[in-house]
């Protein structure tokens, strides 16, 4: 179990830009989501649909028990936009 929290600028940095600046990543948790975001750089529908097939996102946020509600919150959201995202690409 893990007392990781995510500050609010990396989830409005996954949502915005899809970028997260990595000198402001400071918990395990924040190096989760700035993971999460290197499907957006992936430019082959191939690889997404690896992603999609074999549930990487999920498989990724499920390693994890995190005690803060908010951070679960977080990482849920991240992970299902990261998701649809895929979906989107995927169409």
């Amino acid at each position: 179990m893990s007392n990781d929290i995510i500050k609010d600028e990396i989830v409005k940095q996954f949502k915005k830009d899809h970028i997260i600046d990595y000198t402001i990543r400071e918990t395990a948790a924040e190096i989760m989501v700035s993971h999460i975001s290197y499907i957006f750089d992936f430019n082959y529908n191939f690889t997404l649909q690896i992603i999609q097939e074999n549930d990487y996102i999920n498989k990724l946020v499920n390693r994890y028990k995190f005690k803060n509600e908010d951070t679960k919150r977080k990482i849920q959201e991240c992970a299902k936009i990261a998701n649809d995202y895929i979906k989107q690409r995927l169409k």
